[in-house]
């Protein structure tokens, strides 16, 4: 199981944030899905929606598709390079 979009990114930069609401994994094969479990949604996207290494693609991938998450962002701006 990977982890991708905001996950990625306050893991990457050691982020001291609260976790969105909303996680976003790969599956290894398989189609989209989405859990809710005590109050916090996890999506699975199948292989094809990796976006990759650079930080960028996964700071696109979280805007895209898991909301705006302005605490998280502040953070991530502070530290990341430019």
């Amino acid at each position: 199981m990977k982890a991708v979009g905001y996950s990625t990114l306050i893991e990457r930069f050691g982020l001291q944030t609260l976790r969105p609401e909303i996680r976003s994994y790969l599956l290894d094969t398989g189609h989209r899905r989405s859990v809710i479990e005590g109050g916090r949604r996890e999506e699975w996207y199948p292989p094809r929606a990796d976006p990759g290494e650079p930080w960028t693609d996964h700071l696109a991938f979280a805007l895209k598709r898991e909301g705006i998450y302005l605490e998280v962002l502040a953070a991530l701006f502070a530290v990341a390079p430019r």
